[in-house]
């Protein structure tokens, strides 16, 4: 299976990025934060536990997101490989992910980091919180703790996977789609 990890910082367009290579390589593409919100969409016992850290800027826990994934390869299996959007996000979390596809006799086999500076992803943050009404983009105190968290808990993990997963690249994510993806295209 041919198992991509797209990471970067919230508002870096992970999700954009990730619609664009699952059709180019034919991947399940998996975003745990979309999956995250379905589940507080459908108000589940799951979705309410994690609503209550989302609107805080924090992660969801580790244990949910282990059973989300683990759950989501099994129903889409068989495959030809997965995007994994946003996930991991801790060293925990890249720990996790290395033992599920390894219980699926499989491994990750590209990692790219998108980079963006901070003004550039709080300006898109605010421009979609206005074009989708998504009420969990538009605090910038909201906003400014997710990048806290992502710099403190999936920046270090960025050096862990250089060293687990071969393929470990850096992509410029400033832009248009169009251009992000080309830079992505050179890498895969």
């Amino acid at each position: 299976m041919n198992n991509i990890v797209l990471l970067g910082p919230p508002f870096s367009g992970k999700g954009t990025q990730c619609s664009l290579i699952a059709d180019y390589l034919q991947l399940v593409h998996l975003s745990t934060g979309a999956e995250i919100r379905r589940e507080i969409e459908k108000r589940t016992d799951t979705g309410m536990r994690v609503k209550t850290s989302s609107d805080k800027g924090l992660l969801a826990p580790d244990l949910l997101l282990e059973k989300l994934v683990r759950q989501f390869i099994q129903v889409h299996l068989p495959a030809n490989g997965f995007l994994f959007d946003g996930y991991p996000r801790n060293e925990a979390q890249a720990h996790t992910l290395i033992e599920i596809l390894q219980d699926f006799q499989t491994t990750i086999k590209v990692c790219i980091v998108l980079e963006v500076p901070e003004p550039e992803l709080i300006e898109r943050a605010m421009k979609r919180a206005e074009e989708e009404k998504r009420t969990d983009d538009n605090n910038p105190k909201v906003i400014l703790k997710r990048l806290d968290v992502y710099q403190e808990q999936t920046q270090p993990i960025i050096a862990f996977l250089d060293e687990h997963v071969a393929n470990t690249y850096r992509v410029n994510g400033e832009g248009n789609e169009q251009a992000v993806f080309d830079r992505i295209k050179t890498v895969l």
